[in-house]
């Protein structure tokens, strides 16, 4: 279902539906190909769990370290350098820094719900 949501937001005229079973027929050809492999099913599931694990704990712990950034240290000389930002720039994006630090958080908060659900939340971390 997230997938579908998801190449429907870069085709907006294309019926939800359609685009939804292309990306879906693609996904499955790409498990085709490597469960025809030799690899069964069930090792390709488990397989790339484990990759989506591997991937969203260090991406969701970056995703907290910008939200830091963002929200709490932009003004210091150390982030300005980082976001090549003058203090002056800093001082006065600092509203809209704060809004996009929180917004990170939610990105980061939503994969580690993902993990924290298992198996069952595989969905919820593909779609964060």
């Amino acid at each position: 279902m997230e997938i579908t949501a998801y190449a429907w937001f870069f085709s907006p005229m294309r019926p939800l539906a359609t685009v939804g079973r292309e990306v879906q027929v693609g996904i499955a050809g790409i498990e085709a190909a490597f469960v025809g492999q030799g690899i069964t099913r069930i090792a390709w599931r488990v397989f790339t769990g484990w990759v989506a694990i591997i991937l969203a704990v260090p991406i969701g712990l970056l995703h907290v370290c910008i939200l830091v950034m963002e929200m709490l240290l932009l003004e210091t000389p150390r982030e300005r350098h980082v976001f090549g930002a003058s203090a002056d720039f800093a001082a006065s994006t600092k509203a809209m820094a704060k809004n996009q630090g929180l917004y990170t958080g939610f990105l980061a908060a939503g994969l580690f719900f993902g993990l924290w659900q298992g198996q069952g939340g595989r969905d919820v971390v593909a779609f964060f």
